[in-house]
């Protein structure tokens, strides 16, 4: 190696260059698997499209509706698809497109609470798909067979019940054997359908004759007579419902869902941001115009009733059939004994008239009717045709390529939906395999089988209603997506396709749900509330995921927009919100204290826990960054409705005066100054308490209410960690050594970080903290999140033992509840060092596994205020008129959950004089300000001199003989000692007190103050010693 480096800089680039080419080559082998636009995209659209209605339903749409009405009924499909696939393409080519499809889109764009909804009903609807295309094959098997005489079961719908049963099965092997093979079938079958297409096509050129079966079965010709009688409706009732314009369209509207059959296969596309759309937009044009065509052809040369042939007429006939039709028809029906009949009918003419009128009478005379003609019968396609066989199999290539599609679409997208851990339970079907180890097997096992259950139902029109609200639904929510993302105006949003308009997907989104309504409105109830249910669902899983969807732009807009608007209106007195500012430092580390101040902050006020870290910013960058994050998690881990806040500064001081002065935002600033109660004040450095003592000054002065919360265990979780010396001693931690070497090879084996040319540990003393000796951390090998998660790369830590290896144990483990609220990792970052690389030689998605890292998991014990607190009472000493926060505060912390129980009970400074007055004059007041309370007591003696025992524990303290001058103590010592004597009198049972406290003068030494304080709140249950900034926050009036 040369002096410069070069041999190593030369060994990195060769490195880093046979890193990049094995990526390239495994990315290159990955794409040799998948699809472009055209195989991928538009032959499966077309084949979809072109499903079970081209063939089989399209006459009877044409019969039903009429020519005209059922060229709208195509075209407003197609203008639901096309606003649809405009807003599709938007969100597609706003960024990169995994598997999913429609899931993935919706859900990447809404959020998981609607993809999550979503992604299971279009994974339903795909799945009943497969029946409704398996039911339109079986319907022709049956009428095949019953044309030639042949019955499986003795009846129609048990026969496509079986056959349905049958194919399916075979589509499932088709579909297990592998996506390639299931390719090249989709190639064969798009073939065998453009054949039939253009046999029917020529089919309606060909001259028929007048006794020719296809002419007796209603096939005209070009007719102009018959173009004027089709292209009017002449809606009828069918299986049960008596048709109209949205029901014909909700029947013929499956055969628009085909336009995502390409995306629901995003995942094998090789681009699917040019593929979607261009295929898609191609595939809508080309099928549009060859429905319409179709439609039009089939009711110019198909009349709406035909008889069929003399011999098809006859055997719909029973014995002691009677029909008077002596101009048109005449007809011999025999029986013989055992009920065998023998009927022979004939025609007076083969005309076209004739045919019609002996339908029309039929109609009217009996309870039967003609079996043949657009309306009665679905294989007229094959009958117009030149080659009938040639449209059959065009029916089976279309039925059997869009039930194969479906079933590939719905075990995808569910999946998806599965490996996203959405929901509970469901992860099992996240699993591939097959050959390329990704394949669905048990999703297309659990297609299958719902499949089967739709099959059952044997109609194919009750499974177009299903299938069309499941599908409008989806097509509702991309539209919105669409719209919500670009109204929402975020920077994020840079899609490629330009041609989309927000308000024309708004538009799609509401014609998708007046469809739905105007079809079968109890229908569009139960889709809507089963979009709702498992929206609410994933709302109260909070899954970890964030995919940064338009609700979270939605709620930047709003929220910003709100801020401002609050920013112009005047404070009144009726509005007033306590909004906290919690000096917690690290919150895992003084739960006590942050879900406490939390049970008077919820859905009240803003709650912001401020940390001061101490040290130069410098230094302390990443630092603050890290710790931000993992107090962030924290709060929301442990569910409390707070922000976190940190600052860096040399002085603690300092650093709370910066919070003081910064937190919040506008309206939002907090109000309410904080702080847990300096226990160690008598031996810690007089700096350190003079700083305590001047943020409180600091506090005063900016006009906030100040709070000092006192517990007798003190909120400092690692102080009662220091207390179990059994599980410390199982923890075997040691900080890790700082001798040793300074090479940056040392430093990064023993997670150290050089600073100033010394090795220092990442465990060290902190101001903030109670030290506890966790020992030395290292990065950890772990690998990094899902996609889901926002976070590139961080480093997480695991503890030292004696020899410097890893305990192999988690902390949590060891823990088993004995230690309250530990962060290990908050005090590791308080000693200074993290072991963070300052740049990256490849960035982080060429990490190898074993590299990436995850920042860790915090590790903490339940507060004891995360419980129902016991019958009892909260005390309030309300001996300063502070505005009335003393009396507002403990109020909203009894109408908490946990508070429920505890009963608020004022005590008021009395006179022996006036005995009774300051108590009435108070209830009379709480009455006025509606403040629930148990009862008010009148405490009189307060100005008498305490006892001497109190006043010689008082001289114990550090303050206490040299606070005594040539008259004794002075009279706001006498006064603090002798409350202390009066709370424990009063108040040694409640659960909480709160007692107004006085203003320190700034002439009165910090020591002083704080000897005060503890002399009048010592030995105690919790208590808030509270002084308002004499702002009123009660009023009398509503």
């Amino acid at each position: 190696e040369g002096e410069d480096g070069s041999d190593t800089a030369a060994a990195g680039t060769k490195k880093r260059w046979q890193f990049w080419k094995k990526g390239g080559a495994k990315i290159q082998d990955k794409n040799a698997h998948k699809f472009g636009w055209i195989m991928g995209v538009l032959i499966r659209c077309l084949l979809n499209i072109w499903g079970v209605m081209l063939f089989i339903r399209l006459s009877w749409v044409v019969g039903q509706a009429g020519i005209g009405l059922a060229s709208l009924i195509i075209l407003l499909a197609a203008v639901v698809t096309t606003i649809t696939t405009l807003s599709m393409s938007a969100i597609c080519t706003n960024g990169e497109v995994k598997g999913g499809g429609a899931y993935y889109l919706i859900s990447r764009s809404l959020g998981p609470e609607f993809g999550g909804a979503i992604g299971i009903i279009f994974s339903l609807a795909n799945a009943v798909a497969v029946a409704l295309y398996v039911v339109g094959f079986a319907e022709t098997v049956s009428d095949l067979l019953m044309e030639y005489g042949h019955v499986f079961t003795g009846s129609r719908i048990n026969d496509i019940r079986v056959v349905g049963f049958i194919l399916v099965s075979l589509l499932l092997v088709v579909a297990l054997v592998g996506l390639d093979w299931e390719a090249k079938v989709q190639i064969i079958l798009l073939i065998i359908l453009l054949v039939a297409i253009a046999d029917f096509l020529i089919g309606t050129f060909l001259p028929r004759a007048a006794d020719s079966q296809a002419s007796l079965r209603g096939v005209t010709g070009y007719r102009f007579d018959t173009l004027k009688e089709n292209f009017g409706p002449g809606f009828r009732r069918s299986e049960g419902t008596e048709q109209n314009f949205f029901t014909i369209f909700a029947i013929f509207f499956p055969a628009a869902t085909g336009i995502l059959a390409g995306a629901n296969i995003s995942g094998d596309l090789k681009n699917p941001q040019t593929a979607i759309p261009k295929g898609t937009f191609l595939a809508i044009g080309i099928t549009t115009v060859v429905y319409l065509l179709m439609a039009w052809l089939v009711g110019i040369v198909v009349v709406r009733d035909a008889p069929g042939t003399p011999g098809d007429f006859s055997e719909m006939l029973e014995c002691n059939f009677s029909l008077a039709l002596p101009d048109l028809l005449s007809c011999d029906t025999e029986c013989d004994a055992d009920g065998f009949r023998n009927a022979s009918c004939s025609y007076a003419s083969n005309s076209v008239e004739t045919l019609e009128s002996i339908c029309d009478e039929l109609t009217n005379q009996t309870s039967l009717s003609c079996q043949y003609g657009l309306l009665n019968n679905f294989q007229v396609m094959a009958l117009v045709s030149g080659f009938g066989p040639l449209v059959t199999a065009g029916i089976f290539a279309a039925t059997t390529s869009s039930a194969l599609t479906s079933l590939v679409s719905a075990p995808k997208v569910f999946q998806r939906v599965c490996q996203d851990k959405v929901f509970p339970l469901i992860h099992v079907f996240a699993k591939g395999g097959g050959r390329t180890g990704t394949e669905p097997i048990r999703a297309y096992i659990l297609t299958y089988f719902i499949a089967l259950v739709c099959i059952a139902i044997g109609s194919l029109n009750e499974i177009a209603f299903i299938i069309s609200n499941f599908f409008l639904m989806a097509y509702a929510l991309i539209n919105y997506s669409c719209f919500a993302a670009s109204f929402a105006k975020s920077p994020g949003w840079r899609p490629a396709f330009k041609l989309y308009s927000k308000w024309v997907a708004l538009l799609g989104a509401a014609l998708c749900l007046a469809i739905m309504f105007v079809i079968r409105w109890y229908y569009a109830l139960v889709t809507i509330v089963a979009v709702v249910t498992l929206y609410k669902l994933v709302d109260f899983l909070k899954p970890d995921i964030n995919w940064g969807s338009t609700t979270q732009a939605f709620l930047y807009s709003y929220s910003m927009r709100n801020i401002l608007k609050l920013e112009k209106l005047e404070d009144h007195v009726k509005n007033f919100r306590p909004q906290f500012l919690v000096l917690s430092g690290p919150p895992s580390s003084r739960p006590d204290l942050v879900h406490f101040i939390s049970h008077m902050s919820k859905e009240v006020g803003v709650m912001v826990c401020g940390q001061v870290l101490m040290g130069d910013y410098t230094e302390n960058r990443r630092k603050l960054m890290m710790q931000n994050e993992l107090q962030r998690q924290w709060l929301r881990r442990e569910k409390v409705k707070a922000f976190h806040n940190i600052v860096s500064s040399n002085s603690m001081q300092e650093g709370a005066r910066s919070l003081l002065q910064l937190s919040g935002l506008g309206k939002l600033r907090p109000n309410t100054l904080v702080i847990g109660f300096k226990s160690n004040w008598m031996t810690c450095p007089t700096r350190d308490v003079e700083e305590y003592v001047a943020i409180l000054h600091d506090a005063f002065d900016l006009q906030f209410g100040v709070i000092i919360f006192r517990l007798r265990a003190g909120f400092d979780a690692t102080e009662r960690a220091d207390e179990n010396k059994d599980v410390l001693k199982a923890m075997n931690p040691l900080a890790v050594p700082s001798g040793g070497s300074n090479s940056p090879q040392d430093m990064d084996k023993e997670g150290l970080r050089n600073r100033g040319g010394q090795n220092t540990p990442l465990l060290g003393r902190s101001r903030e903290f109670t030290d506890i000796p966790l020992g030395g951390v290292v990065p950890s090998k772990q690998p990094l999140r899902s996609d889901s998660s926002p976070r590139k790369r961080q480093d997480s830590y695991r503890l030292l033992d004696h020899e410097g290896g890893e305990t192999g144990e988690g902390l949590e483990e060891l823990l088993e509840g004995d230690v309250a609220s530990l962060d290990s990792y908050a005090l590791a970052m308080e000693g200074g060092g993290m072991p963070l690389e300052d740049d990256y030689s490849e960035p982080p998605e060429s990490l190898p596994p074993e590299e990436v890292v995850t920042p860790p998991e915090l590790i903490t014990m339940p507060s004891r205020f995360e419980q129902v607190q016991e019958r009892g009472y909260i005390d309030v000493w309300w001996l300063y008129d502070d505005g009335g926060l003393a009396i507002l505060l403990p109020y909203l912390l009894s109408r908490h959950q946990y508070w429920k129980d505890c009963r608020l009970r004022i005590f008021v400074a009395g006179s022996t004089r006036n005995i009774d007055q300051a108590r009435l004059r108070m209830t009379s007041l709480l009455r006025k300000f509606r403040i629930n309370f148990s009862t008010v007591i009148e405490v009189t003696g307060i100005h008498r001199r305490p006892s001497q025992e109190s006043i010689d524990k008082y001289k114990t303290l550090p303050v206490g003989s040299s606070d005594e001058g040539e008259g004794g103590l002075d009279k706001m010592t006498i006064r603090h000692i002798r409350l202390g004597e009066l709370l424990r009198e009063h108040s040694s049972e409640a659960r909480v007190i709160v007692i107004t406290i006085s203003v320190p003068q700034r002439t009165t030494t910090a020591h002083r103050y704080m000897s005060w304080l503890e002399v009048m709140s010592q030995d105690l249950p919790p208590i808030l010693l509270m002084r308002g900034n004499q702002t009123s926050v009660l009023t009398f009036y509503s």
